[in-house]
């Protein structure tokens, strides 16, 4: 399954390259390669920071380190046997759902492959959601709190990710003059409480 938003550009041998990884390595459930920010008018690219090294084989840890994409959502190839098994995106969420469905992939134990070629051209578009600071942190928070129902191993702290998400939507709508939601959002981040041996007890209302 290939997605691609309107605004956003394949390059000829996007499809032929992802192909030939998953003839390489028929385990593959998802391989991706890497992208260019371009203007509005796609005529320049746009510097963009990326991770250092892009992860590769089980990527749930990787992926949980952050609460954005290393990858365009129109880079991923997805194997059909993936997609029967683990769904499609979650359509309550308005940003933010390609990063949980790679979660969910990643979760149901699907190995990503990485091409290292910019074969999809990004558009950067001044009214792109992703530049609303409070519609990003809320959907950041909707889209972790999406993932209860998912068989997460043990290592992965789900209820910290809450609080983390809680918290990053306080200080956006402490800036933005909003006191009380504010607060609101860091009592629901302290709901989370260590407790012995690291484990963590949470309820997140």
């Amino acid at each position: 399954m290939q997605f691609l938003d309107a605004d956003d550009l394949l390059l000829p041998t996007k499809l032929e390259k992802c192909l030939h990884r998953f003839a390489e390595q028929p385990v593959l459930g998802v391989v991706y390669t890497d992208y260019d920010l371009r203007s509005p008018d796609l005529s320049a690219s746009v510097p963009v920071e990326r991770p250092g090294t892009m992860p590769e084989g089980q990527v749930l840890a990787a992926l949980f380190q952050r609460t954005a994409s290393f990858f365009n959502p129109a880079c991923p190839l997805i194997r059909r046997e993936a997609v029967e098994a683990i769904g499609f995106f979650d359509e309550r969420l308005r940003a933010v759902e390609d990063w949980q469905y790679w979660v969910r992939l990643a979760a149901g134990g699907f190995p990503f492959g990485y091409v290292p070629e910019r074969l999809v051209w990004y558009r950067d578009t001044p009214q792109s959601m992703s530049k609303d600071p409070l519609r990003m942190a809320t959907a950041r928070l909707m889209a972790v709190e999406g993932l209860r129902g998912v068989p997460l191993p043990p290592e992965i702290d789900l209820p910290g990710k809450i609080a983390d998400r809680h918290h990053a939507l306080a200080m956006v709508l402490w800036e933005q003059g909003d006191r009380r939601s504010a607060r609101q959002h860091l009592a629901q981040a302290r709901v989370c409480i260590p407790r012995a041996a690291g484990a963590v007890a949470c309820s997140v209302r």
